[in-house]
């Protein structure tokens, strides 16, 4: 989560928790376009909204504003949506606080799908001040329940594919705790009693003092960091050593990779360093068996090269010899974290170079430092998304700024497939059948593709030379029964009745065509063996009918489910069943390609 996003939440928490002692921080540095969505609607009295700018203004006030740094834009909606100001509107911290507080109240209805709309395509436009390297956040405050409720989480979800953060902050018993939840990013969902609690957060912020540290980490964070930090990851620094640098800027480069380094479990992550210039000189290899001490005494002996910027040698090199087949661990993410302060001398050749180096499972985060790095090579370098593997700061100095956010983005790296599945082969001692089953329906497109990417990871572990091994995957539900023809019902609640009704039942509807289809043509025998691999999160319906379909199911096929996510309920994922052996786990979709294999691997042995 990025630095003013934690300071948003900390904002609330001061409130919410009653915590106190806690230094809120504020990255100044941190490259963001905000845009503050404000509810104007009937169900707010014009001082409460007077308040909500208050607010506003306050936070504001703890950013730094600039046309590089911090950019603030607002919109407020009832059932219109207008634009008070736009992203590039006011670039200085006192003109836009006055034009905060000048935003007049209209009232009306509470149109929060069309005011997310409107912040996805037309705040968030290159027209009116968004960067495309700038971090996107959306603030929403409400005091009710949107009009159009699918409309809101609609919108919400396009916004969060499209790269955007969003907090919700709801004020008072009106707004719903599902609603907000469907609005925010994950863990962004903060309520207060009322508009008076929106001052008592911001004087409590007040008294603290910023600086370019990144913010407290909360326990709960904290434990999450250290799990990251616990998974395989083969790390090389790629340095720019060119004449481009001074020495005493190299020095702070070098500072920089030490505290990053610091912050890695020594035992699951190997360091490697790469320096570069003309030439390319391996400083540090990856087996270099150096305690955390000696590495860091390694890189601060580092001396500085002279020459040009040839950065596609040193990726060339990076692919063929850094992660040499001796040296590498396929258990193990392939990460490099690329430093530049200038243009290489051949872009055509490290576009190239950076390219071979993604399709041999190196995931690269470039780093451009100061404002002659060229934005379009950097973009070209990384791997995607880019908004986790692309980043800049305006000089040396700002290199802390990113530290927090480089580690986490490393560590959350998973190994390319290639890397683990090509040496482990599963077979299985008779003729089988392995079908994944999913309702596509309701996990979405974007879940849908990580589970197909997970099916496809397991895939190349089957020997599909021995024993007649078989895979099939059934995802899409097309019942009929979903249709309603015009002339099916004459009165409106009927219809009403009937739309309520046919709620998606697409788990069943795949367990019941699997079990007739498939079932009926391969029956379970000492030679054949038939196993179903369910996927289920929190968007799971009649769990009840389900189960009894994957009761049915179990008489002829092994049944395995794969439940993904904190919000999916274990006691509802295990009556998909026949026994615990059967129920695995994913904390989330990112874990889900890891945990997929993990399965696989114990119904394959």
């Amino acid at each position: 989560m990025e630095y003013i996003t934690k300071i948003l939440h900390i904002i609330i928490y001061l409130h919410i928790f009653h915590l106190r002692g806690i230094k809120a921080v504020v990255c100044r540095r941190q490259m963001t376009d905000i845009v503050f969505m404000l509810d104007s609607s009937f169900s707010m009295h014009p001082h409460q909204f007077q308040q909500q700018l208050r607010f506003v203004a306050n936070v504001v006030d703890h950013f730094e504003i600039s046309e590089n740094e911090v950019q603030v834009g607002i919109l407020t909606f009832t059932h219109m949506v207008h634009a008070n100001f736009h992203l590039n509107s006011f670039l200085n911290k006192k003109t836009l606080k006055a034009a905060i507080l000048e935003i007049p109240y209209v009232g009306g209805g509470t149109n929060t799908g069309g005011a997310l709309h409107y912040g996805r395509t037309e705040m968030f436009s290159k027209k009116f001040g968004s960067r495309e390297l700038a971090e996107k956040l959306i603030v929403v405050i409400t005091d009710g329940i949107s009009e159009n409720q699918t409309k809101t989480d609609t919108e919400a979800r396009l916004a969060k594919l499209s790269g955007i953060h969003i907090i919700a902050i709801g004020v008072g018993n009106e707004p719903k705790d599902r609603e907000l939840r469907l609005i925010a990013s994950d863990d962004s969902v903060f309520k207060v009693d009322n508009f008076d609690a929106l001052d008592t957060i911001v004087e409590s912020l007040s008294q603290h003092t910023c600086s370019d540290e990144p913010p407290p980490v909360q326990n709960d964070q904290a434990n999450t960091i250290d799990e990251c930090r616990k998974r395989p990851v083969d790390l090389f620094f790629i340095l720019d050593n060119s004449n481009s640098i001074w020495s005493e800027n190299f020095k702070k480069v070098l500072n920089f990779i030490t505290a990053v380094v610091s912050h890695f479990d020594p035992t699951s992550t190997r360091i490697g360093v790469i320096s570069y210039s003309d030439d390319v000189h391996l400083m540090l290899p990856l087996d270099n068996h150096l305690n955390r001490t000696e590495i860091t005494k390694k890189i601060m002996s580092l001396t500085q090269l002279t020459g040009g910027t040839d950065t596609a040698k040193a990726l060339r090199y990076l692919t063929s010899y850094g992660f040499s087949e001796s040296r590498e661990r396929p258990e193990a993410a392939r990460v490099a974290l690329i430093f530049t302060d200038g243009k290489s001398k051949k872009p055509g050749e490290t576009k190239i170079a950076a390219s071979d180096a993604k399709k041999h499972g190196i995931h690269i985060l470039s780093v451009g430092i100061e404002e002659q790095s060229d934005f379009e090579e950097l973009k070209e370098i990384a791997s995607e998304p880019k908004d986790k593997f692309m980043f800049h700061v305006k000089d040396y100095n700002a290199l802390a700024t990113i530290k927090e956010r480089l580690v986490m983005n490393t560590c959350q790296v998973q190994a390319d497939w290639r890397l683990q599945t090509d040496k482990y082969i599963c077979s299985f001692p008779e003729s089988t059948d392995v079908t994944f089953i999913y309702d596509s329906s309701a996990v979405g497109l974007y879940r849908s593709k990580i589970i197909r990417k997970s099916i496809s990871g397991v895939v190349k572990t089957v020997d599909f030379n021995k024993n007649n091994i078989k895979v099939g995957v059934l995802s899409k539900t097309c019942s009929k029964q979903n249709n309603i023809l015009f002339s099916d019902y004459k009165l409106k609640s009927e219809l009403i009745n009937s739309l309520n009704a046919k709620t998606s039942d697409g788990l069943s509807h795949l367990l019941r065509k699997f079990r007739i289809k498939h079932q009926k043509a391969h029956h379970k025998t000492s030679s054949h063996r038939s196993i179903a691999i369910i996927f289920v999160d929190d968007s799971l319906n009649f769990i009840g009918t389900a189960s009894k379909e994957a009761m049915r199911t179990a008489f002829k096929s092994d049944v395995y489910v794969m439940s993904i996510g904190e919000y999916i309920s274990k006691e509802e994922a295990e009556r998909l069943c026949t026994s615990s052996q059967c129920l695995f786990h994913s904390e989330s979709y990112n874990d889900l390609p890891y945990t997929v294999l993990d399965m696989f691997k114990t119904i394959c042995s």
